[in-house]
């Protein structure tokens, strides 16, 4: 079952035990020209992360039952998107 969540730019989705904050940064250029460009950043339990496209699994030890939590991070068209696959 997959439940897609919108995140818009600065957001937090939690899970037990599993915060995912997202937000979007502007990351200058080398030559520090006026071009600016937006990067997606994900902390996920305090651990940053830049998002591109990657999927992630977590194990979950919720009521001592050892799951696994598979999280896709999807950026598009400067939103981001968790989808959560629950096995």
């Amino acid at each position: 079952m997959f439940k897609k969540i919108l995140l818009t730019s600065i957001s937090t989705l939690s899970i037990p035990f599993l915060t995912i904050s997202c937000k979007q940064e502007i990351k200058k250029t080398q030559n520090n020209s006026a071009e600016n460009n937006i990067i997606n950043i994900a902390s996920i339990n305090s651990t940053k992360l830049l998002i591109n496209r990657q999927l992630i699994t977590f194990k979950d030890n919720l009521d001592n039952l050892e799951k696994n939590i598979m999280i896709k991070l999807i950026c598009k068209d400067s939103k981001m998107f968790i989808q959560m696959l629950k096995t």
